[in-house]
This record gives structure tokens, sequence and C-alpha cells, in this order.
């Protein structure tokens, strides 16, 4: 790929301090969509995550080949229409994303790792493997799991297509065996080992009203989110969000939703377009350009699901006081998902807000900027470049303050991130709030899951106490009165 290409790598290119390869072994990819599985909907999803995040790991597969005989499409994901030739439909949305090149089964190289989606014989490195609720991976040789049922729902299968896509990057950028076998239920959230492995005990059918979700945040972790949710069968209502941002390159090795065609557009209307016809038909998304604590500061919050990624927003959207709140994160390889209550943990603790630029630094750099770079600041503040020097020159404060300072200040620097880590992390929160509805969730947990060698131990939730001097839910804090005259 040329310099567009490789900028998509850019965001998972670092080694972390020497726990990783640098990019550079490549290995040729194939996923087979395996005949026995082919009309499911369930393994035509994985099949398209799995390629989705494929395409998307610049630097982690040199080629794809996807592999799915004459199968038509019959659910509608993006790119795929329901009744279109399956195969050429994730050939062409791969283009679309200008990452790892796909082709059909006429030009898979012999040195291909094979990635099997579904039950069968085909020869393959590695099998993805689901239930209802959970999924994973397994390689050639080891026992397969006995009693799973034909998932009927996505989660599970969705879940299955992120471990395969985190088994291909440790191939890919560990010195050591890149797979590793591993079974994570979204019920439970438990990861495990396959020896550790049993079936999902969650239902064959389960609803999913959308109407009571208030998503914050349209970035990689919302995108899963969103997909997950929106094609769960049991999915009915719209899901209400809200994010105020563009779409920028930086998105693309983990956004689903995104492709290059949707670069410097508001993420919140293409995500709004990219979904009017996604899964299913009773099911749809509207998403709000604002911040989601303005959005929706005058409406009820029955569950407010938390996809964004600074402390500080979580600090913003704390106060909508929701009913109940779910939260999906990542750091590094490490997924996870949070369930809070009342009086406490809250989406505040243990988060302090990051430290903020300052006004003389903003105006510092719009002053040192060059031609270029000035040109480029003046388009984000959304004026001309002369009045943003204007405002960068005048002592004290000016009327352009609020609406430049928001949208030129720095809030950090890009950090490592890769996409199969903030898909699982999306789908694993759709599951949690498809159980909350279905069953009380009980005490506030945290369940992480390390994905560098996550099969080594078994992981899984543990007890979430609240900060004690935390300033919103603490003793001295408003949220458990307000809390309280909002939902008793």
């Amino acid at each position: 790929m040329g310099a567009m290409g490789d900028d998509l790598g850019a965001r998972h290119a670092s080694t972390l301090n020497g726990t990783l390869l640098p990019p550079g072994k490549q290995p040729n990819v194939a996923v087979v969509l395996e005949t026995a599985a082919a009309a499911s909907p369930a393994w035509q999803a994985a099949t398209w995550l799995l390629c989705e995040l494929v395409s998307r790991g610049l630097g982690h597969a040199s080629t794809l080949t996807i592999v799915t005989g004459d199968t038509k499409a019959v659910i509608a994901l993006p790119g795929v229409a329901v009744g279109e030739a399956f195969g050429p439909a994730l050939v062409a949305r791969s283009a679309t994303i200008g990452g790892v090149p796909a082709a059909l089964p006429n030009k898979t190289p012999l040195d291909a790792i094979t990635v099997r989606v579904g039950p069968g014989r085909s020869a393959a490195e590695l099998e993805v493997i689901a239930d209802n609720w959970a999924g994973g991976v397994r390689s050639p040789g080891e026992a397969p799991l006995l009693g799973l049922d034909e998932p009927a729902l996505h989660i599970g299968s969705l879940i299955g297509a992120c471990h395969a896509a985190a088994a291909l990057f440790r191939q890919a950028r560990l010195s050591g065996p890149g797979h590793s076998s591993v079974w994570h239920d979204a019920w439970t959230l438990q990861l495990s080992n396959l020896t550790q492995a049993t079936p999902s005990a969650g239902p064959s059918r389960a609803a999913l009203r959308l109407d009571d979700l208030v998503l914050a945040g349209m970035g990689a972790v919302g995108n899963a989110f969103a997909l997950a949710a929106l094609t769960h069968p049991g999915a009915r209502g719209t899901l209400r969000a809200a994010d105020y941002d563009d779409v920028d390159l930086t998105n693309l090795n983990r956004c689903l939703l995104f492709v290059r065609d949707h670069l410097g557009h508001l993420k919140a209307d293409v995500a709004n377009a990219v979904t009017r016809d996604l899964g299913q038909p009773q099911a749809a998304l509207l998403v709000t350009p604002e911040r989601a604590e303005q959005a929706f500061r005058n409406t009820p919050v029955p569950t407010l699901v938390s996809a964004v990624d600074t402390n500080r927003a979580r600090e913003a959207i704390n106060q909508l006081v929701p009913r109940t709140a779910l939260a999906g994160s990542t750091f590094n390889l490490r997924v996870q998902t949070n369930t809070f209550g009342q009086p406490g943990p809250c989406l505040r603790c243990g988060n302090p807000p990051e430290p903020v630029e300052p006004d003389r630094d903003v105006k510092a750099r719009v002053l040192a900027a060059e031609a270029d770079e000035l040109e480029e600041l003046a388009v984000e503040a959304g004026q001309d470049a002369v009045e943003l020097l204007t405002w960068a020159s005048a002592p004290g404060c000016g009327e352009l303050d609020a609406t430049v300072l928001s949208a030129l200040r720095q809030e950090g620097a890009a950090t490592f991130s890769v996409g199969f880590v903030s898909a699982l992390s999306g789908v694993l929160l759709a599951g949690t709030a498809i159980r909350a509805q279905h069953e009380p969730l009980g005490a506030p947990i945290v369940a992480r899951a390390q994905l560098l060698r996550p099969g080594e131990r078994l992981q899984g939730p543990q007890p979430s106490v609240a900060e004690p001097g935390c300033p919103a839910c603490g003793p001295r804090g408003a949220l458990p009165g307000t809390w309280r005259r909002i939902w008793e």
C-alpha cells in the first residue's frame, strides 16, 4: 500500500515498550465461511466482522482471501445487502477501507493462514467457534468444545471473530506462539481456555428494548456496540446516541461503520446513514451530533451505555444520572466492562479527569503555526485563518473563546489501539446490555480481559466498589440524592 494505506496502521504500530514485534512479519490470511454454516446469519456476521478486522489491520496481514462459495447474504451488514453475493460484497467492502487488499479464492496464496468460520471439515489453522452468548477460537488438534448449540443469536459468533483476529495479530506481532485457543462468555464475562470452558448458560432468545438505552460515543467501541445491538435478533425500537466528532483517518483501523469516503464527515451523520438498512427491520439508530451530556440533559436515561474514551467525558455523562450505567473501555490489549449501581460506584469513581490544555497554550500553537497548519487549524475551528490569528493575538477573553477553544484544545496524544480490542469491547457491552434487560445484574462488577496471552489464566468479573472520596457519589457528592429523586 502507499502512504494513504500506511497511515491506517499508525495507531497499532507501537511495540508497547518491546512487548510486541514491530510490524513487519505479515502473513497472508484466508477466511473461509464453512459450507454448513453459510446460510446462518450469525456465521455470516462473524465472517463479515473478521474480514473487517483483517482489512483494517494493516501491518498484521499482507493479503486477505475470502472464501464463501456461492453464498448469498441473509443479513444486512455495512456494505452488504440481503440477497447479494456475499464474497464479492466483502471484497468490495474491503476496498473502501483501503487497508489489507482482499480477493476471491482464485488468488489464494499457498502459505496463507486459513481461518474457518463455523463448524465443518475444511482444513484450517484456526477455527471460529461459538454458541449464542460465547465465542472463541480453536487450534487444530484440540478437542472440540462439546454441547454447543448452533447460534441463533450473534453475540457469540461476533466474539469468536474478534478472538480470531486477535490470534492473527499475535501470530504477526509476538516472537513466540501466536495462537491460543480461548472461550469468552458474554453472559458471565468470563474468559478461559478450552480446557476450562463450558457452553454459555445464557438463553437462546432475549429481547433488547433499544428505546431504554442511551449510547454516549460513536467511536470504535460505540460502533461495535451499535452493530451488535442493531443486528441482535431480539432488538426492537430506536437506539439513541450522541457524538459531536468527525470521522478522521485514525478512526479507520478500528471503527467498523466508517470507510475512506466518510473522512471529514460527522460521525453522527455517517452512522445514521450506514445503519439505516442494517440488521433487524424493527431496530434503528438515531445519533445526535452533540456531546451526550448536552443531547440528553433533559431526558430520563434508563440505561446509559458509556463508549467514550476519556475520563473527562465520563465525568460529564455521569451528570445525566441514569437509572443504570454500563461501560466498555480499552487500554492497549485489554478490554474492560463495567456495571454501575447506586449509591456507587459511578462513572467518575477512579477516573480523575485528564488535565485541560491551558487557553494560553492553544493560542500559542495558533500563533506558531506555519501557513498550511494554520489553514488546517482554521478549518477545525470553523473560522477564517485571519480571524483565528486575530483571536490568538488578542489578550484576555474574547467572544470566540467558547467555539475555538473547544475545537482546538488537545486532549492528549494518540495511544495504541487495534480493531479487535475495540470490537470485542463493544460486543461484550452489547451482551451486558441485553442481559441487564433479561435479569438483574446484581452488585456492580468490573471484568477485564487481557488479549496478549489470553489462554494462560482464567479471567472473569470482580466486585467493583465506589471510590471513598468520589466527588460525585461519595459522602459529599450530589449524585445519590439526585438519583433517588429521579428514580425512586
